[in-house]
C-alpha cells in the first residue's frame, strides 16, 4: 500500500505536539526522536511490526516527559488530554495502519479506536468524576487528594474498565 502524505502529516503534527507539551530531558528527547524516525522508516517500508515497536518507544518517552502532577486542576487535565492523549492516539493509529491492506482495513475501523479512546478518557477523568460525586453526596466536605490517592483512583477505574472490556465478546469481521 502506498504511503499517504496526509497520514504522514498527521503523524508529524502529533509528534510536534508531544515535543511542545512535554518537559523533556536529554534521554526523553533522544527516545522520542529515535522512535519517531524509526516509525517513519518502518511506515515507508511498510513494516508494521517495526512501526509498532518504535511506537512503544515514542509512547514511553512521551509519558515519561509528561509534566502531570495532578488531574484535579483544569490546566493539568487539559495538558493531559491535548498534550498526551490526542497525540499518542494519533501515533497509535499511525502504527496500526502501517503495512498490508488488512492492517489498513483494521486501522480504518472506528470501533476499537473509540473503545480505547473512551477507556483512556474514563481513566483521565476518573479523579474529577470522583471529586464531583463526593461533592454532590457531601457538599460540606472540602476534598483534596494527594498524588498517591489520585493514582489509586485512576488504577481503580482502570481495573474496573479493563474488567468491563474483558467481558465484551470480540467478533471476527463479517465477509
Amino acid at each position: 500500500m502506498r504511503p499517504s502524505p496526509l497520514r504522514m502529516l498527521a503523524f508529524l503534527a502529533a509528534i510536534l505536539a508531544l515535543y511542545a507539551f512535554g518537559e523533556h530531558s536529554l534521554f526523553t528527547l533522544i527516545g522520542l526522536t529515535l522512535g519517531s524516525v524509526a516509525m517513519v522508516l518502518a511506515y515507508l517500508s511498510e513494516y508494521r511490526a517495526g512501526c509498532v515497536l518504535a511506537m512503544l518507544v515514542v509512547v514511553i518517552a512521551a509519558a515519561s516527559a509528561s509534566p502531570l502532577m495532578t488531574v484535579t486542576e483544569l490546566g493539568s487535565l487539559m495538558n493531559a488530554v491535548l498534550g498526551l492523549f490526542l497525540p499518542v492516539l494519533a501515533v497509535i493509529w499511525f502504527a496500526l495502519v502501517t503495512g498490508s491492506e488488512e492492517a489498513y482495513w483494521y486501522g480504518q475501523r472506528l470501533g476499537p479506536v473509540l473503545q480505547a479512546a473512551a477507556f483512556v478518557l474514563l481513566c483521565v477523568f476518573s479523579v474529577p468524576i470522583t471529586v464531583a460525586v463526593i461533592g454532590i453526596m457531601s457538599p460540606n466536605i472540602s476534598v483534596r487528594f494527594s498524588e498517591f490517592e489520585e493514582i489509586s483512583i485512576i488504577l481503580l477505574f482502570e481495573a474496573v474498565g479493563a474488567a468491563a472490556l474483558s467481558f465484551r465478546e470480540v467478533r471476527p469481521p463479517s465477509a
